[in-house]
């Protein structure tokens, strides 16, 4: 057991291929109940079928802290 258990495993061997993806222009609103849910750490950001960043869970909570904490 332990790290024995990947010896020649790949990324692909463990990658999910079914994900939500947004565009950039996706509110951050609408991020909530994708990475709420708990099943996603990460969403994929892609335009024209090409990777331009990543939004994670901390990504979203840091930036409404921000939002949040310039309201006081």
């Amino acid at each position: 057991p332990g790290l024995q258990e990947f010896d020649g495993a790949e990324a692909a061997d463990v990658m999910e291929r079914e994900v939500p993806r947004v565009a950039p222009d996706t509110s951050a609103g609408a991020l909530l109940p994708i990475l709420g849910e708990g099943r996603m750490d990460a969403i994929p950001v892609v335009e024209d079928d090409r990777l331009v960043g990543i939004v994670t869970r901390t990504d979203l909570v840091a930036a409404l802290a921000t939002r949040l904490g310039s309201r006081d």
